[in-house]
């Protein structure tokens, strides 16, 4: 559905703006199935959500991240690149243990 022609102009671009008004405020579509929504909901959506947290709050708890000293500069915040997320520029991180 999310990529039929006959719904939406140039269905292969990711083109945020098709869903919003005037005013850049979301426009609700019955068009649009986000991930995990309806009948084929992941069921088990929770317990990665749970599994994620946990190892990520484990790894913040055991290590300190810092820069490479082997890097001179870290890339800008600004030179990244755009798409349904915003990826800043690839640099190296060494972690510690505490």
């Amino acid at each position: 559905m999310h990529n039929d022609p006959k719904l939406w102009n140039e269905p292969e671009k990711f083109i945020p703006e098709r869903h919003l008004n005037n005013g850049g405020s979301f426009v609700k579509s019955n068009h649009v199935i986000p991930f995990s929504v309806g009948p084929r909901h992941c069921i088990g959506e929770q317990l990665a959500r749970m599994e994620v947290f946990t190892f990520l709050v484990s790894l913040v708890q055991k290590f300190e991240f810092q820069p490479s000293p082997n890097d001179q500069d870290l890339p800008s915040i600004h030179n990244g690149s755009n798409g349904s997320i915003y990826i800043p520029g690839a640099y190296d991180v060494v972690a510690k243990a505490l």
